[in-house]
């Protein structure tokens, strides 16, 4: 929703802006991460919103209304920072757009606009303290400096070093975690990002918004567990594809038919891609090569869904169990609950796609857009 009411803010069509906030929504891996209770999908969505309301302060808001939205930058990086430790850099990005925002508007009043920003900001802050004095018996503690079993956390900072080319490598085009094979879209990005960067009031938030993937993408690279164990694509820049998905606008905006052709067949796969891994297991075993090929894809073609049969009493979970219902499962869909199985399962989520799309056609027709 934050992504399609960027662009519309910048002046792209509506189909351009729905392209893209779909594009990210449902033609990525950010819908698996929707699925899982892990922190991503938190740390995505409150990084930007952090990120609209610091656009928002260069508009013509009044200073009470600006202030709202100071108050807003500073909270919602504080819930990244607690979703994530590594949202703290990108929300300094977003925090001086924010600050210049503000300063082009009314110079006078960035102090004020900061102390928002940094009052809302250790609302979190508390929060984190607070945890960690009950769990840990300090409020400073950081909680991986008690992690078991995995050394490598100990060298460098946390296990982070430099980043390593063959990493960066495998994380863009790799069988095993690559972010391309499975959302071809997001490759574009970085050209519609630079159609945005054209405009005067767009660089900035341009530049920060192609700043953000390429912080997570050089943290990821640098990181000694960068493949993120049982997961779909390379988790761990998973808060960076809203950014990269502001870039898809403009390309749609700037393609002729034919290049829209092509855009569309990019977001078929990646949706198609994703609605597979979706309905098998967003987390495919560590162990497998290319987890599409190996696991993913047979499954689905199978019938063989939810695979997951871990539950939160359950430690882990064996690869060569998930299949052929040999075990009880803790996944499933609303198909299932409903006594459909196998892909007939998937017709309730095709029925709300088909009503949205209709409702979505209707809208557009009474805008004439």
């Amino acid at each position: 929703l934050v992504v399609m009411r960027l662009a519309l803010m910048w002046g792209f069509s509506r189909s351009a802006a729905l392209f893209a906030a779909t594009a990210y929504g449902v033609a990525s891996p950010a819908w698996c991460y929707a699925t899982l209770f892990m922190a991503h999908g938190v740390t995505a969505g409150t990084l930007v919103l952090a990120y609209a309301a610091a656009v928002g302060l260069g508009g013509d808001d009044s200073d009470t209304a600006r202030e709202r939205r100071a108050w807003a930058v500073g909270l919602w990086i504080g819930l990244a920072v607690l979703s994530e430790f590594q949202a703290a850099v990108p929300g300094l990005f977003i925090m001086v757009l924010a600050i210049l925002a503000a300063r082009d508007r009314r110079p006078q009043r960035v102090p004020a606009v900061v102390l928002r920003i940094v009052a809302g900001g250790m609302i979190s802050g508390t929060i984190l303290l607070a945890y960690d004095a009950v769990a840990f018996g300090n409020p400073f503690h950081i909680g991986y400096t008690s992690e078991e079993g995995f050394e490598q956390l100990r060298v460098g900072f946390f296990g982070i070093t430099y980043p390593a080319w063959w990493r960066v490598r495998e994380i863009l085009i790799g069988s095993y975690r690559g972010l391309l094979p499975l959302s071809p879209l997001m490759a574009l990005a970085p050209f519609g990002l630079a159609l945005l960067g054209r405009t005067r009031s767009g660089l900035r938030a341009a530049l920060v918004a192609g700043a953000i993937p390429l912080y997570y993408l050089l943290l990821n690279a640098s990181y000694y567990y960068w493949e993120g164990g049982w997961a779909y694509g390379p988790r761990q820049i998973m808060p960076a594809l809203p950014f990269l998905a502001l870039g898809l606008a403009p390309v749609w905006d700037a393609g002729r038919r034919a290049g829209r052709v092509v855009l569309s067949a990019g977001w078929l796969w990646g949706a198609a891609l994703t609605l597979v891994a979706v309905s098998t297991t967003a987390q495919p075993p560590s162990a497998l090569q290319s987890p599409v090929r190996e696991l993913l894809w047979p499954a689905f073609r199978d019938g063989d869904l939810s695979l997951n049969y871990q539950t939160f009493m359950s430690y882990s979970a064996e690869a060569a169990l998930m299949r052929g219902n040999q075990m009880p499962h803790a996944a499933w869909n609303l198909g299932e609950i409903a006594g459909l199985h196998g892909l007939p399962s998937l017709i309730p989520l095709g029925l709300v796609w088909l009503a949205a799309a209709v409702l979505l056609w209707r809208r557009g027709v009474e805008r004439g857009s």
